[in-house]
């Protein structure tokens, strides 16, 4: 049973990305609030995920129940980053990240219910950003490339696909935890290798033939935290995120 997609695949399914929280360019922000439960209500069906954090504020583990149920374990070293996932049947796969300077350069997933392997590396520019994915499984190779402007990624896009993604900003609101992009990666990874300096309000994912476009609208606490997030479509609602937090 793969649990884990492959990173490639939900770039293009739901836009998102990939592991350690750090600061990129220097505009980056990184959250200071703890997301401590997320609950996502999709088509049909609703998903939780419990977070841990150790001392150094690091997720320690990701306890997931609803339409699968597994855990993932986290531990940490100055140059790796191991995760363990576990079903009520066992240890069905494994990641280990190397860092550096608390920068992800590669991350090796070995999914041990199929015997599949995939080894992910990432590439940044001399302001520290994101600007390229490159994900080797067996015999095949695929890479994506992201775009910055302003402190914000505004594209991915990938040399062997015509599949695009672009995202909006808005540029009075500052990026913080409940944002739509580090969640998703939150919830998935156990943290973000992109902080974007503002909050994301929309994306446009364009396919051969069909274009999606999505608006992601907030609501927020007396605090000014993100507590709830709506995936808003042509077509109504999709996707509906709350948070609880630790602070």
């Amino acid at each position: 049973m793969r649990k884990k997609l492959s990173c490639l695949t939900l770039l293009f399914l739901s836009p998102i990305v990939f592991f350690s929280c750090k600061k990129g360019d220097g505009n980056s922000v990184t959250p200071k609030s703890q997301i401590s439960k997320v609950t996502l209500k999709g088509d049909g069906y609703t998903d939780q995920y419990v977070l841990s954090y150790n001392a150094s504020g690091e997720v320690s583990k990701i306890v997931v129940s609803g339409s699968l149920s597994y855990t993932i374990n986290y531990s940490y070293t100055a140059q790796y980053k191991v995760g363990t996932y576990e079903s009520a049947t066992g240890i069905f796969a494994l990641d280990s990240t190397v860092l550096s300077n608390g920068k992800v350069i590669q991350n090796v997933h070995i999914d041990k219910d199929h015997g599949d392997t995939i080894t992910t590396a990432y590439t940044y520019d001399n302001s520290g950003n994101l600007t390229q994915v490159t994900e080797s499984e067996s015999f095949s190779e695929n890479s994506t490339a992201y775009t910055w402007q302003n402190g914000n990624v505004v594209g991915i896009s990938s040399p062997t696909s015509t599949n695009t993604t672009t995202y909006t900003y808005d540029a009075n609101a500052v990026f913080q935890a409940g944002d739509y992009l580090y969640v998703n990666d939150l919830i998935k990874n156990g943290a973000s290798v992109i902080l974007n300096k503002n909050l994301v309000t929309g994306s446009t994912a364009t396919y051969p033939g069909t274009t999606i476009t999505k608006t992601f609208v907030y609501d927020k606490d007396s605090k000014g935290r993100i507590i709830k997030c709506s995936e808003v479509e042509a077509l109504g609602t999709g996707n509906v995120w709350t948070y609880e937090y630790n602070n």
